[in-house]
């Protein structure tokens, strides 16, 4: 059984969940991806998200708990609503 499940939200738009019912949203445009939170950072959701997209991708947080390090650490940059996490 896959960690993370995907459902569709829109045109190129999907709804990534995992396990413990923690989400993400992963929306395509033209010539970029953009990543809405990273869930807990339990496992790499980079394979799921390269499923769905292989454009450029830019990663937002909307919040900067003590748990976002951890769902970052799979990306080279990412930015917070609150600050920049690395």
């Amino acid at each position: 059984m896959p960690y993370y499940k995907v459902f569709p939200a829109g045109d190129s738009a999907w709804l990534i969940r995992e396990k413990l019912g923690v989400g993400a949203f992963l929306f395509e445009g033209e010539e970029k991806a953009l990543l809405l939170d990273t869930c807990n950072g339990f496992r790499d959701i980079r394979k799921t998200i390269g499923k769905l997209s292989q454009k450029p991708l830019t990663v937002l947080n909307s919040t900067a708990t003590p748990i976002t390090p951890a769902a970052t650490v799979s990306f080279e940059k990412c930015t917070s609503t609150q600050k920049t996490c690395t």
